[in-house]
């Protein structure tokens, strides 16, 4: 057998799954994003925050992988990737004494 086969059919599982890592890298990222935002940020499902700082928004639900947002501008609901969410920018009104319950815009 020729040491390139021998070598393949070897560390076959260990190629298949670098495959299967390349190809779900993007939801990887977006759920360790996630757990992220839900972990070590202020913002909170039922929060109302501002989206590219003009768009004002109530977050109805965190998920493993996306956001799910009600846009009071248009009366429509946005489900956002936490990826794409972290590029727009995400900003949270403090309240008067800056503990972060705030929801109007100063």
């Amino acid at each position: 057998m020729d040491p390139v086969q021998h070598i393949i059919n070897e560390n076959l599982w260990l190629i298949i799954g670098l495959g299967v890592t390349i190809l779900i890298r993007e939801t990887i990222v977006n759920i360790v994003t996630g757990i992220i935002y839900r972990l070590f940020t202020d913002i909170k499902e039922d929060d109302v925050v501002w989206i590219e700082g003009t768009r004002k928004c109530r977050i109805q639900r965190m998920g493993l992988n996306n956001i799910k947002l009600f846009m009071f501008d248009n009366k429509s609901k946005l489900i956002i990737s936490y990826k794409a969410l972290e590029q727009k920018g995400i900003e949270k009104t403090l309240g008067s004494n800056g503990n972060g319950n705030g929801n109007s815009k100063g």
